[in-house]
């Protein structure tokens, strides 16, 4: 499923719900601000553009937090900034910590024309319940997906960025559709199941 960039900027937008898992986006300049409540899901916080203080702690541009289930929090926006939530249900008894972009693990994968640089930034190691997260970066024109691979009952969202005036594809097939989207800069493809290829 595509969702546009919503073009709502000074409040919280949900981008979608799919069963328990969620994504939203705050869009505004800096002084604005806006509050997380707690409750029974952990949260992943992070600026695609911009920074964010988050209860006193700086977030640059594609850091990430933590957040966990029953923890409320302060966002306070430092300049222009994009900043997205994913939450889903947990009973995780984690605390929050914070992963930095830049010391965060590298992986070159691919050849040729689906060559791309993976960050990890939450993995399995990490003490999330729900969530796995990075960011993929691709040569222009190559496929960052490849080989093909599914995802059935595990929801995974991509959200497209750094993509300037330029635009990609997302192919999404299993064996009852065949899905085809134009992606622009901060959509987001919600993958509910099958064979994902970008």
């Amino acid at each position: 499923m595509l969702f546009k960039s919503p073009r709502e900027s000074g409040r919280l937008v949900q981008i979608f719900a799919y069963r328990d898992f969620s994504l939203y986006v705050f869009k505004g300049g800096r002084g604005d601000s806006f509050k997380l409540r707690g409750g029974d899901e952990e949260r992943l916080l992070f600026p695609l553009t911009g920074e964010v203080d988050l209860d006193g702690e700086h977030l640059g541009t594609r850091d990430m937090a933590y957040i966990p289930p029953g923890e409320g929090t302060n966002v306070s926006l430092k300049a222009p900034t994009d900043v997205y939530i994913a939450s889903a249900s947990s009973s995780s008894a984690a605390r929050r910590f914070v992963k930095r972009f830049r010391g965060a693990r590298v992986v070159e994968s691919g050849l040729d024309n689906y060559r791309r640089t993976i960050t990890v930034m939450i993995d399995v190691e990490d003490k999330a319940e729900r969530f796995l997260a990075g960011y993929t970066e691709g040569e222009p024109g190559a496929w960052t997906s490849y080989p093909p691979h599914r995802h059935d009952n595990k929801p995974e969202a991509y959200i497209f960025y750094g993509m300037g005036k330029g635009f990609g594809v997302q192919l999404i097939l299993d064996e009852e559709r065949e899905a085809a989207y134009i992606v622009r800069d901060h959509d987001v493809v919600l993958i509910d199941r099958g064979i994902i290829r970008t």
